[in-house]
């Protein structure tokens, strides 16, 4: 069930995970961001009028 569980037995562990994640979750971000700011917004920007 939980056999990907991590065990964080120092603070130069943990500080790495730490690291770790804040590093995915700021890619992650980029991607969203992109997408965000590519989407269309108007009718002129080619989006097709809601029906």
């Amino acid at each position: 069930m939980l056999d990907s569980l991590v065990r964080i037995e120092n603070r130069g562990q943990l500080i790495y995970m730490l690291s770790e994640a804040a590093e995915l979750e700021h890619g992650i971000m980029c991607c969203y961001l992109y997408c965000a700011y590519s989407m269309k917004r108007s009718v002129e920007e080619g989006l097709p009028r809601g029906s």
